[in-house]
């Protein structure tokens, strides 16, 4: 079965960086309260993401299309990840962003249709 351009496209765009760190010290502390939305805010004006646009949206359908996809453990991780640093691009999380993107990305490939994985794909 052939995946749809779009959820491949998710796939590669979200691998490159959602809110990726920039560099690795695990010795900065400072993000344990920010958002999802803050987070990619910071990633945004470090070019340390490929989020585009608006990152509430972003948020928002990632944080519901999560659990529909079983993957909050992925999901907790990833952001525990972001948070360890004083800012979003802080941290090397990119093992953890890429158990959540495949994992998201599964979901979002048998469900093309889905309002969530739109506003996904739409983000990059």
């Amino acid at each position: 079965m052939k995946m749809p351009r779009a959820v491949l496209a998710m796939a590669t765009l979200l691998v490159l960086g959602t809110a990726t760190g920039c560099s690795s010290d695990d010795s900065k502390a400072g993000n344990s309260n920010k958002s999802c939305t803050t987070l990619c805010t910071e990633g945004q004006a470090g070019s340390c993401t490929s989020v585009k646009g608006d990152c509430a949206a972003f948020c928002s359908a990632l944080a519901s299309a999560t659990p529909k996809a079983s993957c909050q453990a992925d999901y907790d991780a990833y952001q525990g990840c972001l948070k360890g640093g004083s800012s979003a691009c802080d941290n090397n999380c990119d093992s953890q962003e890429s158990a959540l993107t495949s994992c998201v990305t599964g979901y979002c490939a048998a469900h093309t249709t889905d309002a969530d994985c739109k506003t996904l794909i739409a983000s990059f």
